[in-house]
C-alpha cells in the first residue's frame, strides 16, 4: 500500500486504456491482501482512499466503490477536490460520488457492491 501510494503521489496515473482510443482514461482500484489483513486502495488521478479489511469477504469493479468510510487517504484528498470544484467542504466527504465520472447512485451505500 505504501509503495503504490508513495508512487501514485509523485507520477499519478495516466495513459490511455485503449489501443484505438487515447482519451479513454479510468481510475484504478486494488486489492492488497497478506496473511493478517487486506486493503481495497481507489485512486483518481494523484488521489486515493484505502479501507482495511480485516474480515469478510469484498470485491472490487470497475467504478469507485469507497464512499465516507475509509481509513487512510492522500493528504490533499479533500482539498484537492475543493480546489477542483468537486466537493463544496460541506456535508460528508463521498470519495466515490465525489471522483467518479459516472453517476454513483443515492440509494448506495459503502457494502452494496463490496460484498460477494
Amino acid at each position: 500500500l505504501d509503495v503504490i501510494t508513495h508512487l501514485l503521489e509523485i507520477h499519478g496515473q495516466g495513459g490511455p486504456c485503449a489501443e484505438n482510443d487515447p482519451s479513454f482514461t479510468y481510475h484504478n482500484s486494488f486489492l492488497i491482501c497478506d496473511i493478517d489483513e487486506g486493503w481495497i486502495l481507489e485512486t483518481a488521478g494523484k488521489q486515493w482512499a484505502a479501507k482495511r479489511v480485516a474480515s469478510g469477504r469484498h470485491n472490487i469493479s470497475n467504478g469507485l466503490t469507497i464512499r465516507t468510510s475509509f481509513d487512510l487517504s492522500s493528504d490533499d484528498l479533500k482539498s484537492s477536490a475543493i480546489e477542483n470544484k468537486f466537493w463544496s467542504g460541506k456535508g460528508d466527504f463521498d470519495f466515490a460520488r465525489i471522483y467518479s465520472s459516472d453517476s454513483v447512485l443515492d440509494d448506495e451505500d459503502d457494502s452494496s457492491r463490496l460484498m460477494c
